[in-house]
């Protein structure tokens, strides 16, 4: 029994041996000692914690971002109904613009046409009036103007108070004078008198 006391005081000391600082262990192939290990499990801890603050870090980031995200998720719901809307302003505008040329070309037209019509309606207005033998009140059968008179009879114009103002024969030419409202014109035979300015 001795001799088991022996071995187990043996086994006792080897193991106390194992634990002291100069202790021995193989780590990634390298021999390391007690303090060793501790200093590297030390600072394993504090790479560790500081690990977890940057995990906290951006955990903290990540839910900025995401609130971010849904921020602008409504931005891009809002833009998307823009653009479509956008489509539709674009469809109207072009809608109204087809509209406007037409509208212009329109106006245009009855331009044109009232052009025209103004034309004619000063060609008649200016129009040489053609007078048959007889008396013509001006103003009521013929406008009054500055005439030019031709024809091959004797042409009499008397004011509105009966005073002769023009008394000719146009065979020997043609007469200009003023015709007045309330003038009454006297030509013997067929007489064209002509406006001039």
């Amino acid at each position: 029994m001795k001799r088991m006391s022996l071995v187990i005081i043996s086994i006792f000391i080897v193991l106390l041996a194992g634990c002291t600082k100069e202790a021995q262990a193989e780590v990634d192939g390298e021999a390391k000692n007690l303090e060793d290990l501790k200093t590297m499990v030390s600072d394993t801890k504090e790479e560790l914690n500081e690990l977890d603050g940057k995990i906290e870090s951006k955990k903290s980031e990540m839910s900025e971002i995401e609130t971010e995200f849904q921020n602008r998720e409504s931005e891009f719901s809002e833009l998307s109904k823009l653009a479509e809307n956008k489509e539709t302003v674009e469809t109207d505008l072009s809608e109204s613009e087809s509209t406007l040329e037409t509208l212009n070309a329109e106006i245009e037209s009855a331009e044109s046409e009232l052009s025209k019509l103004e034309e004619s309606i000063v060609k008649a207005k200016d129009s040489p009036v053609e007078l048959m033998a007889g008396q013509w009140i001006v103003g009521e059968d013929v406008p009054a103007a500055r005439y030019q008179a031709s024809g091959s009879s004797n042409f009499v114009v008397y004011d509105s108070y009966g005073s002769l103002e023009v008394n000719t024969i146009l065979s020997d030419g043609d007469y200009v004078f003023f015709a007045e409202d309330g003038y009454i014109i006297d030509s013997s035979a067929a007489a064209k008198l002509t406006p001039v300015e």
